[in-house]
């Protein structure tokens, strides 16, 4: 049997690789004991379906992305700087994704929205919640941006909302081609929305 002071915890970390990697239905329970050296019953123990490991896993997700937003909504710099850091930031993470295994393996956020969030109510909420997190976050350095006179007066939750899709259609399309690069001109593209010129970061 494997260690069962962690056994939650390697559930969680186990889930977190193989739906990222293959998605939600491809993944079945016994693949996921398997790969976190937990028996069944273990897994039962912690999570009554795979539903609710999944959204342990969208919970581990958000709390990696934290700091992330944290510096993007209230961090050092100024606010356009802050929104350049953050384009450049979710490039190179999919650039260090490709380069440690062969593949985009797009937003796991957005993979599990694109696949569950017609057939798992409870997911889809959470999903909302966490996608409303990077919107407030977005919102907050718009907003602080036109107070300053950095930005044309402007909608902040609804451009806020429009950087959310160019971003995540702009990972998808990533993914599709398998091919990071793609992300090369999200900055551009967040910068030419918003009708600003894209600060150089160092």
């Amino acid at each position: 049997m494997g260690r069962t002071s962690d056994a939650r915890e390697r559930l969680v970390e186990s889930g977190t690789e193989l739906m990222h990697e293959r998605g939600y239905t491809a993944v079945g329970v016994s693949e996921l004991c398997e790969a976190a050296e937990v028996k069944k019953g273990s897994f039962y123990y912690f999570f009554p379906s795979k539903v609710d490991l999944a959204l342990a896993v969208i919970d581990r997700h958000s709390t990696a992305s934290k700091q992330a937003l944290d510096q993007l909504a209230s961090g050092d710099g100024p606010p356009l700087e802050r929104l350049a850091a953050y384009t450049e930031g979710l490039r190179e993470l999919h650039v260090e994704v490709y380069e440690s295994c062969g593949q985009v393996l797009g937003c796991p956020i957005g993979n599990l929205g694109l696949e569950m969030s017609t057939q798992e109510p409870a997911l889809r909420e959470r999903l909302r919640q966490v996608f409303d997190h990077y919107v407030a976050s977005l919102e907050t350095v718009l907003d602080e941006a036109v107070d300053r006179g950095d930005l044309a007066p402007l909608d902040a939750h609804q451009t806020a909302c429009s950087i959310l899709a160019l971003a995540e259609g702009s990972v998808m399309l990533a993914k599709m081609k398998n091919d990071p690069e793609v992300l090369g001109s999200l900055k551009r593209d967040v910068f030419r929305l918003i009708g600003a010129d894209a600060p150089i970061v160092a």
